[in-house]
């Protein structure tokens, strides 16, 4: 689902203004699922932007998005 909205995301960018540069890249937040580092790098290539940054898998974003807050107050 999360490549879904980022493709929506992009094609809604791109009708606004497809002339100027307003992604710079993706952010790559890793959910343990099965051929997901394949998936994000194929739409990577599709949509031609960099992956700019990868987030491993971390219980402490499961942890603190079950709770409802961010992670900055689930560590506090």
């Amino acid at each position: 689902m999360s490549l879904y909205a980022a493709n929506n995301i992009l094609k809604g960018i791109r009708n606004y203004d497809y002339d100027s540069a307003r992604v710079a890249g993706i952010i790559y937040n890793a959910r343990g699922l099965e051929h997901e580092e394949w998936r994000v790098k194929e739409f990577a290539k599709a949509v031609k932007l960099p992956i700019v940054a990868s987030i491993p898998r971390s219980d402490l974003f499961a942890n603190a998005e079950k709770e409802r807050r961010n992670l900055n107050s689930a560590l506090s």
